[in-house]
This record gives C-alpha cells, sequence and structure tokens, in this order.
C-alpha cells in the first residue's frame, strides 16, 4: 500500500551572516521638507569618511533641516530570499562650534523610497567632538521592519536635523555607513507518498 508520510527536506541554514561595512555611492537631500533655512551643501560628501562635510547652517533656532538622504548601497552579494536579522546604521557627523543642542530629529530607513520600521534618532544630541560615528540598531535589531535580501537593494537612509537652541554654526554629516546581518530562509518539510508492503495485521 501507499502511505503518506513526512520527510524533511534539506535544511536552509539558519546561521547568520554579517556583511562588510557599506558606504553609500550618492548623497542628496528632499527638498522643502524641513523648515526656515532646511537646505543642505554638498550632500554628496557623505559617501566616504574623508573630513569632507555636507553641510546644513541654519540662522534661527525653529530651522529644521530638509531631508538629507544615503542611498544607493551594494547589497547585491546578500540573496534575495535572505531574511535581514540585523540593520546597523553608523552616521560620522557632529556640531560646529557655536551651535547649541543640535539633535538628530530623524534617522529612517527607505525602501524603494517609502519609509520601512521605526525612527531611530528622535533627541539624539550631537556634540562638537571632531565628528565621531554614532550607532544605531545592531546585529540583531529589525527597526521594526520585516525586511529581504530584495528588499535592501533599494535600501536608503533618510536623516533630519533640528535645534534645541542655536547660536551659530551647523551641522556636518560627514560619513553614513550600513552592515546587515541576514540568514537564509529555513525549509519546512514536505509529505509525500512511499510504498510500504502491507504486513500482517494491516487493516485495509
Amino acid at each position: 500500500m501507499t502511505y503518506p508520510m513526512w520527510f524533511p527536506k534539506k535544511p536552509g541554514t539558519l546561521a547568520t551572516v554579517t556583511t562588510a561595512v557599506i558606504s553609500p555611492t550618492s548623497g542628496s537631500q528632499e527638498f522643502n521638507t524641513g523648515t526656515g533655512v532646511m537646505t543642505w551643501v554638498n550632500t554628496q560628501n557623505l559617501i566616504t569618511s574623508n573630513d569632507l562635510f555636507a553641510t546644513w547652517t541654519p540662522t534661527a533656532a525653529t530651522d529644521v533641516s530638509n531631508y538629507l538622504i544615503a542611498s544607493d548601497f551594494d547589497f547585491t552579494a546578500i540573496p534575495a530570499a535572505a531574511i535581514i536579522t540585523g540593520v546597523l546604521v553608523e552616521v560620522e557627523m557632529d556640531e560646529t562650534a557655536g551651535t547649541a543642542e543640535a539633535q538628530l530629529n530623524t534617522l529612517e530607513l527607505l525602501v524603494e523610497g517609502a519609509k520601512t520600521g521605526g525612527n531611530r534618532g528622535t533627541g539624539t544630541e550631537l556634540t562638537t567632538t571632531n565628528d565621531v560615528y554614532t550607532s544605531f540598531g545592531g546585529s540583531t535589531d529589525r527597526w521594526g521592519a520585516r525586511l529581504s535580501g530584495a528588499d535592501v537593494q533599494s535600501l536608503s537612509v533618510r536623516l533630519q536635523f533640528r535645534l534645541g537652541s542655536w547660536t551659530a554654526g551647523g551641522v556636518r554629516v560627514d560619513h553614513v555607513r550600513v552592515t546587515l546581518t541576514y540568514r537564509l530562509p529555513g525549509v519546512q518539510a514536505a509529505m509525500r507518498q512511499v510504498a510500504r508492503t502491507s504486513e500482517a495485521g494491516d487493516r485495509h
């Protein structure tokens, strides 16, 4: 007779893989998304850590910057079916002398230009320390999103700054970089029909 039996398929690996640190190849801004004096200068400078900066220079404490966008990361080595288990974003930034309480108001992930997951930038204070990296997320932090390898092919990072108070100066962003951790999906067991010789006592 033929009996249904469960035989597991070969499972996918559940071990995680962490990419190298990946830099964007494009820096831009979304115009008219801030308040007051909002425009960034030299947005393309955020693609490399080289002490050349994307800069925002407000003129009042009520100013809010345009969105600054880091995009065109090369994650083509990640399989489309991969499950992203962690996102680490590092921003090399500071405030220039004279600015008091510059804050990273927004730090978000975009997939195909649309916000995905939560905001990690709420109120993060900048310092006048010489453009050091500040880390957001990590190898087990999904940012409240369910991302796949296919999704991250269009991944961008969006930043926006505001001021707690202001006297002079502005905000500088030297570099934005991303590290992803992922695993391949497991495969469920499948039921198939197998032939087995009837034994005495089998009921038909």
